[in-house]
């Protein structure tokens, strides 16, 4: 019990720590929310144009949180000029109400297409898998997917609707939801 309290702690700090560095050098903030969840992101620059990083939490009134410390690579479609993706590793952090955490490390990536007839809509598809040899701890596996469209109403803002799948496996009580359903979001370009 002592060595998780430690271990929390440390990770907190970290998060801390990777938050304040993150927040120096952010391109976007983006919250969401449905009646049982919400959602705080950032995404950032890192040293290079082509490298981001992004830090997350998830959290749910009963299930518990996600934390999350992603980096990608990031850049323009080869075969059309509206599309965008990112392929990159997610580090994922996994504490439940039920005494369970575990913690995984997802690879996958983004896809964002930009409606040309429209000028200000664009669609985002982004997925992370952790199979259980990614996984530690009482995490078996981790699935982190989400899709959303969103509308720029400012020069640097957007609303935007989406959908997400937060599913963990624990080895001790099987699969389950952290978060799954349709959510409203904010999006903030810095």
């Amino acid at each position: 019990m002592r060595l998780r309290k430690i271990l929390k702690e440390i990770g907190a700090g970290f998060l801390v720590l990777a938050f304040s560095t993150t927040a120096a050098w952010a391109d976007s903030f983006l919250v969401d929310v449905n009646d049982d969840a919400f959602k705080f992101e950032f995404k950032a620059a890192g040293s290079g144009a082509e490298l981001g990083w992004n830090i997350s939490v998830l959290a749910h009134d009963d299930v518990g949180e996600v934390y999350a410390l992603g980096a990608q690579v990031a850049g323009q479609s080869l075969q059309k000029a509206n599309i965008h993706g990112a392929l990159g590793v997610r580090f994922y952090y996994v504490d439940l109400e039920a005494d369970l955490d575990g913690s995984a490390l997802g690879i996958g990536g983004a896809l964002t297409v930009a409606v040309p007839e429209v000028e200000a809509l664009s669609f985002q598809f982004e997925g992370y898998v952790a199979p259980s040899v990614l996984s530690f701890g009482d995490l078996e596996r981790n699935v982190d997917i989400s899709c959303r469209a969103l509308y720029r109403v400012l020069t640097n803002g957007s609303v935007y609707l989406g959908y997400r799948k937060a599913n963990v496996d624990f080895d001790v009580v099987g699969s389950g939801d952290v978060d799954e359903g349709l959510h409203v979001g904010i999006r903030l370009d810095l």
